[in-house]
């Protein structure tokens, strides 16, 4: 899964970065998933990203205003961040 951060560049990013570029995108990679439960779609969304430690499994829970994501996994893994520029 993959998220741009609302408006927000890391503090301190690499100089490289702050010339134009205007989103920021990190990602969680999910192994052993135990369970999983989708409600609703959307794209595009504002979503709230909740990562949580519980009975020794990692617990995801991303809500949106149309979507809601429940999952419980062994294992997480960050991915990124990596910068791009949006028009």
């Amino acid at each position: 899964m993959s998220f741009d951060l609302i408006v927000k560049l890391p503090d301190n990013p690499p100089v490289k970065w702050i010339k134009g570029y205007n989103k920021c995108r990190c990602g969680i990679n999910c192994g052993g998933v135990t369970s999983m439960n989708i409600e609703g779609i959307a794209v595009n969304m504002l979503a709230k990203i909740e990562i949580k430690k519980e009975n020794g499994h990692n617990k995801v829970i991303i809500n949106g205003s149309n979507f809601r994501l429940n999952l419980e996994c062994m294992h997480i893994q960050f991915t990124g961040p990596s910068v791009y520029i949006s028009k």
